[in-house]
């Protein structure tokens, strides 16, 4: 297939974000419509992914191929044509990639990306969007609903390799355009996604519960955020200290953080659950630091 059946748009940048999911600083960028699109060479080397090999099975698929874009983007090296895949579709192309058949230690980031990149994406770009406190409490629940609905899209999502197109429940919904607020339009959409998505609700209840606390309830404060940095850190460290051939111990403790709390990055952990989360890793060091005799 020829240069040419690379989708080409007239649109430009309108801006670009920093996601991070687990330790990735993944950039995403939104045209001037509003549309967010992923650099498929960043995913793919995020993921241990071949990326020619990966542009070529996107172009097989019409349903992934039509939404396959190339525009300039301002590189190190100057202006370069960058291969970008529209963000909704992302966890379709995620869905038909085996988890056997990355590296073993890419594996679990495989798993993250596939159940959450739609989300932290979508996050980072409503910060912008955020009410100021003196708004009415109707608006933030307004916000909130628009979450859980955020939420319930990642999970159909999720749903891609199964169920085909169900995944254009949120494929032609965009971010809201240019500097515009919720308005009463489209919160009703949201209510309509809601509405299509009840097939998946029993296996969202558990996510939609974490959500919930991590909108409820304060977030860490710098200190304690260091505090968990730190006893991971001291994890790690024994870890690599007793198996030298340990590949990544640091990614490993995270993971564990991260699978034992729903979270995507330990910044996200409510601060309900900082005393947990200190005492179940300093049981995790104890663990590991061998008994001795008077």
């Amino acid at each position: 297939m020829s240069q040419n059946d690379i989708q080409q748009t007239p649109l430009k940048i309108r801006d670009r974000k920093e996601v991070q999911i687990l330790e990735d600083n993944l950039p995403a960028y939104r045209l001037e419509d509003g549309a967010i699109f992923l650099p498929v060479n960043v995913l793919c080397e995020y993921l241990g992914l071949d990326r020619a090999a990966q542009i070529r099975r996107i172009k097989r698929e019409e349903s992934l191929a039509e939404e396959l874009q190339e525009f300039p983007v301002e590189t190190t090296q100057g202006l370069r044509d960058i291969q970008f895949l529209r963000l909704e579709v992302v966890p379709y192309w995620l869905a038909g990639i085996t988890i056997g058949k990355v590296k073993p230690e890419l594996q679990d980031k495989l798993k993250a990306y596939k159940k959450w990149v739609v989300q932290k994406v979508y996050e980072a770009f409503l910060r912008e969007l955020a009410p100021e406190p003196s708004l009415s409490a109707s608006f933030q629940n307004l916000v909130s609903l628009r979450e859980i609905g955020l939420a319930l899209v990642q999970l159909a999502d999720e749903q891609l390799a199964l169920e085909q197109q169900q995944s254009y429940l949120s494929d032609r919904q965009e971010m809201l355009s240019r500097d515009q607020l919720l308005t009463r339009e489209e919160v009703e959409k949201l209510k309509e996604r809601v509405d299509n998505a009840a097939g998946v609700v029993g296996k969202a209840l558990t996510r939609i519960k974490h959500l919930e606390e991590r909108t409820s309830v304060g977030a860490l404060t710098e200190e304690q955020a260091t505090e968990i940095s730190l006893a991971v850190k001291e994890v790690a460290g024994e870890l690599a200290r007793r198996d030298q051939k340990e590949g990544n111990p640091y990614q490993r403790v995270f993971l564990a953080l991260y699978q034992r709390y729903g979270i995507a990055s330990y910044k996200q952990l409510p601060s309900s659950k900082f005393k947990d989360a200190i005492e179940w890793l300093n049981d995790w060091y104890k663990s590991l630091i061998p008994s001795t005799k008077d």
